[in-house]
């Protein structure tokens, strides 16, 4: 079962709470990459035994590597079809470099959860100065929520009101922020400013040391 341990998603209730959600997340900013994690739990009962059954190709009663990986796809598919994010206007087009799949053993024997973990990258490299980014999706369930976290180390964040049943921004620590989507789903926006590059330094006529003799 995917678990996040945060407060911030809603009223307090004392200390810190784990949360349980069928689907995270996680969008990171490098200095020349943006990442695109989604973490999707299917869990045990009889959604994740359709799929699983539908994907064993040979009916055999278990998953070969090719059927595996195959079902992985139309998991991760399925989770990313309402996800987006777009960069001064520009819809993102990363593509899919770890797709992992594990199947989990329910405590009440319904049988095993489909847990999958995906990441997606894209090569972005934003010049000195603002950046407006969004970020949409939509749950699967209108009683679901999909904890969004905005990952921009080194860069400043101005957040902008969200729409619809998007979440509005909170931060957790430095360049590291949680939003997230309800209901029908939204937009979550803010700007990025980049900073610009340090300028080269440029030794000094001193700095050339004496002649040699």
């Amino acid at each position: 079962m995917v678990a996040l341990a945060i407060a911030a998603l809603g009223p307090s209730r004392g200390n810190t709470h784990t949360l349980s959600y069928s689907k995270l997340v996680h969008v990171r900013f490098g200095p020349d990459l943006v990442e695109v994690a989604v973490h999707r739990t299917v869990h045990a009962g009889a959604k994740a035994r359709a799929l699983r059954d539908r994907h064993d190709a040979d009916r055999d009663g278990s998953l070969s590597g090719d059927e595996k990986r195959a079902l992985a796809v139309a998991i991760d598919s399925e989770a990313r079809s309402a996800l987006t994010v777009t960069v001064d206007g520009v819809a993102l087009a990363p593509e899919v470099g770890v797709l992992d799949l594990d199947f989990i053993e329910d405590d009440e024997g319904e049988g095993r959860s489909l847990s999958l973990r995906s990441v997606a990258a894209v090569s972005v490299v934003l010049l000195a100065g603002p950046h407006r980014i969004e970020v949409k999706d939509r749950p699967n369930s209108p009683r679901a929520t999909v904890p969004l976290r905005i990952e921009a180390r080194g860069v400043p964040i101005e957040r902008r009101a969200p729409d619809a049943d998007a979440m509005p921004m909170t931060q957790l620590a430095d360049g590291v922020w949680l939003a997230g989507f309800t209901g029908e789903g939204g937009t979550v926006r803010f700007d990025l400013d980049v900073p610009p590059l340090p300028a080269p330094s440029v030794p000094s006529r001193g700095d050339a040391g004496a002649p040699l003799e």
